[in-house]
């Protein structure tokens, strides 16, 4: 090899080590589920991190912990909760894995009567996954209400959980 090569050959390592050496986190180019598939998408929903490693947590050893917090917002109008969850990618679909009825939106986000207000952020402060094994995958947070018009609305995001444990 010619040493006048080699600022080439580096800036293709380099150029590799960026693109091919770090995961990206796209979520599935899979349909949406039917429950959501057709309502408008007007309340936001948000997880942070998005991107989420285990660890271990110092008073329950025996599990990893995915540990992130979600958040909802609507910018237009007051929604009364309906209807909110978790699906789980599997390669094809997503599977629905909990469904939960809006008075349970009040213990987990601090909510008055399933409701979330015009302006006013919702927050779920310890949502986290809980297990015994170290897995990866997608899911999906979704929210369904009602508006003051009494038109069906929605919201969802997704969450990636890595099996690249935290040190």
């Amino acid at each position: 090899m010619h040493i006048k090569n080699l600022p080439y050959l580096l800036v293709f390592f380099i150029y590799s080590s960026l693109v091919f050496g770090q995961a990206t986190y796209l979520p599935p180019d899979t349909p949406l589920p039917e429950k959501i598939q057709d309502l408008p998408r007007v309340i936001e929903v948000r997880h942070f991190p998005e991107v989420v490693h285990p660890c271990k947590d110092k008073d329950d050893r025996g599990y990893y912990f995915w540990k992130h917090n979600t958040a909802i917002l609507s910018k237009y109008d007051d929604i009364r909760i309906l209807d909110f969850g978790i699906y789980i990618h599997k390669k094809t679909h997503w599977a629905l894995q909990k469904s939960y009825p809006s008075r349970i939106l009040d213990k987990f986000f601090d909510t008055e009567k399933g409701t979330i207000f015009t302006g006013q952020p919702y927050t779920f402060p310890n949502n986290w996954r809980k297990d015994e094994m170290l897995s990866e995958g997608w899911a999906l947070w979704y929210f369904i209400g009602i508006d003051s018009d009494f038109k069906r609305v929605c919201g969802y995001a997704f969450v990636f959980n890595t099996n690249k444990l935290l040190e």
